[in-house]
């Protein structure tokens, strides 16, 4: 698990040094972000504890992100989710308790506000810690000129499982 985050890693560290071009030295926004975020991840192959239902559960979550600006292009993230309930992997026997979420990515943005992410990272509770590679996709519909409200529907790739996601972020800029 260890060698695809530090793979992750070194891709990031890449596109950095490939960032540094001459659009850098002209930028006049700012560099640093943070944003709560609320969502609902869709677990296919989650059940409720209580239950015996088929597959099939929504999970709450609440998140804070740290966001660098490297380019007008290119921001690197730094994502922490924590789900709000406790589940059942149905097939599995996998229980997932309040886990955590560690994500470590890079965002592209397409055009301006609309981006596309990819990161890698860690899902942990008391019971297990699982691999995870986040795939997603935000817009963000800027309300002044420090405030930004993104939506973001995402998926995540786990060692036993998947998710998808939605959520909406209010974001700082400073």
């Amino acid at each position: 698990m260890r060698k695809y985050i530090i793979l992750g890693l070194l891709i990031i560290s890449n596109a950095l040094i490939q960032a540094q071009d001459h659009e850098q030295s002209t930028l006049h926004y700012k560099k640093n972000a943070i944003a709560i975020a609320f969502g609902y991840a869709y677990l296919p192959d989650g059940v409720k504890i209580e239950s015996t239902n088929e597959p099939g559960y929504f999970v709450p979550s609440i998140g804070i992100d740290y966001i660098r600006k490297v380019s007008h292009k290119l921001e690197l993230l730094a994502v922490v989710d924590f789900e709000l309930d406790h589940y059942l992997i149905s097939g599995k026997d996998i229980i997932r308790e309040n886990a955590t979420i560690v994500v470590i990515g890079a965002m592209y943005n397409i055009i301006d506000h609309w981006g596309v992410m990819l990161g890698a990272g860690i899902e942990m509770d008391k019971h297990h810690e699982l691999f995870v590679a986040r795939f997603g996709t935000e817009y963000g519909f800027h309300l002044s000129d420090r405030w930004v409200l993104s939506p973001g529907i995402f998926y995540d790739y786990k060692d036993v499982h998947s998710t998808f996601s939605t959520s909406l972020a209010l974001g700082y800029n400073f």
